[in-house]
C-alpha cells in the first residue's frame, strides 16, 4: 500500500502555484529510469543506472541510496514553469512508489523543493536508520512530498 504525505511548506508551495495532483505525461529521459527498473546491490537499492558499490563514506545503506539514487528533475525536463516541474515530479514519485511496491518491502520516495530546484531520491526503510527527522514540518525552507510504501 502507498501513502502520501507532505509537509505545510509543500501545502504552501501546491496552493500558490494551483498545482493538482493529476498525473501528467513524463519526459522520456524520466520514463528511461522506470523502464530500466531498480536493482538490488550491498544489501541497497538504486535506480539500475545509479547501482554503486557500498560506501562507508555515507554512514549507512539508507545514506547511500539516497545520495546514490538522488537527481534533479529539471535536468530531465525541458519546462521553464516551476509548476509543471513540480507536476511531473509528483507524477515520477507516485510511479516509482508503484514499482516498488512489488518488493513487498517498505521503501520513502522522497519529493524535495527548495531554491528553485526539485530533487528526488528514495531508500529503504530500515530500523535504526534515518534520512528526514521525524516531524517533516520541521523543514520550514523545504517542501516536501513523500511517497510510502509499505
Amino acid at each position: 500500500m502507498i501513502k502520501y504525505r507532505w509537509n505545510k511548506k509543500f501545502q504552501e508551495i501546491i496552493e500558490f502555484q494551483e498545482i493538482r495532483f493529476q498525473e501528467m505525461e513524463l519526459p522520456v529521459s524520466l520514463k528511461y529510469f522506470l523502464d530500466k527498473g531498480i536493482v538490488q546491490k550491498d544489501g541497497c537499492f538504486y535506480f539500475k543506472d545509479f547501482a554503486t558499490n557500498y560506501s562507508e563514506e555515507f554512514y549507512d545503506k539508507t545514506g547511500n541510496e539516497c545520495f546514490n539514487n538522488k537527481f534533479y528533475i529539471d535536468s530531465f525536463t525541458e519546462s521553464l514553469e516551476i509548476k509543471e516541474d513540480i507536476q511531473i515530479g509528483i507524477t515520477f514519485v507516485k510511479m516509482v512508489a508503484k514499482s516498488l511496491e512489488s518488493y513487498n518491502i517498505s521503501f520513502c520516495v522522497i519529493l524535495d523543493y527548495h531554491d528553485e530546484s526539485i530533487d528526488i531520491r528514495f531508500h529503504k526503510i530500515r530500523k535504526n536508520e534515518t534520512w528526514l527527522m521525524d516531524n517533516i514540518d520541521d523543514y520550514e525552507n523545504e517542501g516536501l512530498f513523500l511517497a510510502y510504501i509499505n
